[in-house]
């Protein structure tokens, strides 16, 4: 008898470690889910629907950093020019911005007023390839990207290749003016920023041209220079100029536009020239 109740008192015994044993795995297993889910939650981002931007706090865009491109379509570019810019662009875009970083460009035209905005205003997307395997649909992902960025964006690349007359006139400071309060002001996006330049950087207005003169304090002088005031603080600039003139002017040219940016609070990072 006492053996008996021995045995069924082990037994209960075990049944109560194995009930146990199975509430505290449940416990741990529910206690997995609840986490993960919250980290899914927790760490999903809402993009906006037009930009394609991460959205902030505050209820505004909030892009990893900022690059303007501006395309001077001014001058009639040569063959060479435009496979030139093109490619550029086209590498730029694949390999140096980020994802999440806003990309806006403007095509410079004589009239200043209609090319206050930019042509293109988007952040980039994801296109899949570091999509995770158990929470993310790798191939929605890249059609999304195609869909909604590159295709876009390669459209805007093959109008900018299609040929142009030239201008009467090439107003550079009014456009970068344009840019500084309708994409950096406007956006304040706090990381990097860039400003990325396409054109031979030859002022020419009815108010000020660089071809009479090249002299930066002569135009520190002028009354335009109030006129084209403006600040582009922090901010990279990149330019890529479309050589017409001699060694001598081009490096004129460019002691110029480095004290002209450097005034604006900006830092001219690269200056790369290409021929006809």
């Amino acid at each position: 008898m006492s053996s008996y109740r021995t045995r069924e008192k082990r037994e209960q015994t075990e049944k109560i470690k194995l009930i146990a044993g199975i509430a505290v795995f449940s416990f741990i297993i529910v206690g997995a889910i609840i986490f993960a889910v919250s980290q899914l939650l927790e760490d999903k981002i809402e993009y906006d629907k037009q930009t394609g931007c991460p959205i902030g706090t505050n209820g505004r865009i909030a892009p990893v950093a900022h690059t303007v491109v501006l395309i001077d379509e001014t001058d009639q570019l040569t063959i060479h020019q435009k496979e030139f810019m093109e490619t550029y662009l086209r590498n730029f875009v694949r390999k140096d911005l980020r994802v999440g970083e806003f990309l806006s460009i403007y095509a410079l035209g004589d009239d200043v007023q209609g090319s206050r905005k930019p042509i293109f205003e988007m952040c980039k997307m994801r296109d899949g390839s570091d999509a995770d395997a158990f929470t993310e649909n790798e191939k929605l992902m890249a059609r999304q990207f195609k869909k909604k960025f590159e295709a876009p964006l390669n459209r805007k690349f093959e109008d900018l290749m299609t040929p142009r007359s030239a201008a009467n006139q090439s107003p550079i400071f009014e456009m970068i003016q344009a840019i500084a309060v309708n994409s950096f002001l406007k956006h304040d996006v706090e990381g990097d920023r860039r400003l990325i330049i396409y054109s031979d950087m030859l002022q020419h207005t009815n108010k000020y041209s660089l071809y009479k003169t090249m002299d930066y304090e002569n135009f520190r002088r002028s009354k335009y220079f109030g006129e084209v005031s403006f600040r582009l603080p922090d901010t990279e600039v990149y330019l890529y100029v479309f050589n017409t003139q001699s060694s001598y002017h081009q490096n004129k040219l460019i002691e110029f536009w480095k004290q002209f940016f450097k005034e604006k609070g900006a830092y001219l990072n690269h200056v790369e020239s290409t021929g006809r």
